[in-house]
């Protein structure tokens, strides 16, 4: 497993809770594209097929 980054984790973190991405985007200033990439580098490297099942997983490693 490659390491998730913390921007990753962030995302990841804020998913888990129940935040929509554009609110995430909002909230952290970003674009939703910036977001969504986060998400999709963090699904990547967590081997998993959505962001709630990457979320899961992150909290299994005790990364969020």
């Amino acid at each position: 497993m490659s390491r998730v980054e913390g921007t990753e984790m962030e995302a990841l973190q804020l998913v888990k809770n129940g935040i929509l991405v554009k609110e995430i985007a909002d909230g952290v200033g970003v674009s939703e594209g910036a977001i969504k990439q986060r998400l999709k580098s963090a699904k990547r490297k967590l081997g998993a097929k959505n962001s709630t099942q990457a979320a899961t997983i992150a909290m299994e490693y005790r990364l969020i």
